[in-house]
């Protein structure tokens, strides 16, 4: 609701983290406005999934970073999911794409 809210009064909030229910259980996904990919910007945000994680308080099985384009440091994508467990997925023209974006959608 606040979320809406916010994009309702032309406000894009910075990050937004939601918990969606699948056949492969809870995902918790946050969903940044970042756009310049780096290794240390998706280490930061992956940090803050975590964080995120710890404190929403249920069993999360699944973590997605989704990003509105592809991470300038592609490599980091599989450093960010073997380190921290953390899948990145981003919006291309066509799509998503990203290492777990089957999961990610729900497929």
């Amino acid at each position: 609701m606040l979320a809406a809210e916010l994009y309702g009064n032309e406000r894009e909030p910075h990050l937004d983290t939601i918990v969606c229910k699948g056949e492969q259980g809870l995902g918790l996904d946050m969903i940044s406005a970042q756009e310049d990919g780096t290794y240390g910007t998706l280490r930061e945000l992956a940090c803050q999934l975590l964080e995120a994680e710890w404190s929403d308080g249920q069993q999360i099985d699944d973590l997605f970073l989704v990003l509105p384009k592809e991470p300038q440091d592609l490599w980091a994508v599989r450093a960010i999911k073997e380190i921290f467990g953390v899948s990145i997925i981003w919006k291309t023209d066509g799509g998503w794409d990203g290492l777990s974006v089957d999961a990610a959608l729900g497929r």
